[in-house]
């Protein structure tokens, strides 16, 4: 993650997604959810943090950089 966005790696490259495109997030015990609109979601399971320090970092970010549409 960075200021500005998520940063994604996969074996074809990395994209960095700004924060503002995501419209929603949701967690669970074992997974992130991120909503990039209201049918197209990213999942990040918790298992590829290092640490639950990490787990907690990282959603605090989502809960600064992210505007959850809760209505």
């Amino acid at each position: 993650t960075t200021e500005s966005g998520l940063l994604v790696t996969t074996e074809n490259g990395h994209m960095k997604i700004p924060w503002s495109d995501f419209r929603d997030w949701k967690e669970s015990r074992s997974i992130f959810l991120l909503y990039l609109s209201d049918i197209e979601s990213s999942t990040l399971p918790k298992h590829f943090f290092n640490s639950k320090n990490d787990v907690d970092n990282f959603r605090e970010i989502l809960r600064n950089k992210v505007n959850r549409n809760d209505a």
